[in-house]
């Protein structure tokens, strides 16, 4: 288990889920800050990659948990 006063500098973990209702839905993405249990939701994998690459830019800060 890692603690976040334990994370060091240039390290981000994240869970990321992928769901959708039926075949006929759009896919739902959610990603979760393992560190901080901190969860984002977004409706587009372009809005959640760049919410990813924005992460990695400011390495972590916190931020709007939606898109």
């Amino acid at each position: 288990m890692i603690h976040v006063s334990k994370v060091r500098f240039g390290y981000q973990s994240y869970l990321l889920r992928l769901w959708r209702s039926n075949h006929n839905e759009p896919w739902q993405i959610s990603i979760q800050c393992v560190q901080t249990a901190a969860e984002w939701h977004f409706t587009s994998p372009e809005a959640s990659f760049h919410f990813l690459l924005t992460r990695m830019e400011s390495d972590g800060e916190s931020g709007s948990n939606r898109d």
